[in-house]
C-alpha cells in the first residue's frame, strides 16, 4: 500500500538525515492525490508543527486552492529539502542533492497527474536551470513523463502582493487535474 511505502520512506529519511539536519518535516496530504505541490523547505511554523505550509504562506496557498475549487486535503504537499535551513536561508546545492533521491522516491509513490513547483528552488531541483518564474509562471512543462506546473511560492505573495494574480492563475490550472 502507498501509505506503508510513504511511512517506510519517512523512516528512511529520518535514519539518513536526522543527525545531519535535525528535525525533519515530511510530506503531508492525500496519498492518492492527483495533484502534488513541492516547495523549497519548511519554515519556522512548519518545523514546530511538523507539517508543510501551516504558517502565513500556508494561508495564502489555502486561499488560492479554495479559489480553484481544490480542497487542501485532496492534494499532497512536500518540500525539496525536509529540514529548515538555518536562518531561513535558501537550501544549499549539496543539501538539495542530499534530498533529491528521496524526493524522487516520494513522487514515485504518490504518482500524481501533475506536480506544482512552488518557487525557484523546487523548479531548479526538478527541472534544472533555465526556467524563470517570471517567464514560466502558469506554464505546464512535460519532462521525463511527468507534468510540472511552474508557480510562485506563496511566501513571495506575502512579500509582493502584485504577484498574487499570477500565483492564483497558476494554482487555478490545477483544477483540471484533480
Amino acid at each position: 500500500m502507498k501509505k506503508d511505502r510513504i511511512e517506510q520512506l519517512n523512516r528512511k529519511i529520518t535514519k539518513i538525515f536526522h543527525k545531519k539536519y535535525g528535525k525533519i518535516v515530511f510530506g503531508h496530504g492525500k496519498i492518492n492525490a492527483q495533484i502534488m505541490l513541492i516547495a523549497e523547505a519548511p519554515g519556522r511554523q512548519e518545523e514546530i508543527h511538523g507539517r508543510p505550509f501551516v504558517g502565513r504562506a500556508g494561508k495564502v496557498l489555502d486561499q488560492a486552492l479554495a479559489k480553484a475549487n481544490i480542497a487542501r486535503n485532496d492534494v499532497y504537499i512536500s518540500n525539496t529539502v525536509k529540514f529548515r535551513p538555518p536562518n531561513n536561508r535558501k537550501p544549499k546545492r549539496t543539501e538539495i542533492e542530499d534530498f533529491l533521491p528521496t524526493l524522487h522516491e516520494e513522487i514515485g509513490i504518490i504518482k500524481p497527474n501533475i506536480i506544482c513547483l512552488l518557487g525557484l528552488t523546487a523548479i531548479e531541483a526538478l527541472l534544472g536551470k533555465g526556467y524563470t518564474i517570471r517567464d514560466h509562471s502558469g506554464k505546464i512543462i512535460e519532462k521525463n513523463g511527468m507534468r510540472y506546473l511552474i508557480s510562485y511560492h506563496p511566501a513571495a505573495i506575502l512579500r509582493n502582493a502584485t504577484l498574487k494574480p499570477a500565483f492564483e492563475l497558476s494554482i487555478s490550472k490545477l483544477e483540471a487535474f484533480k
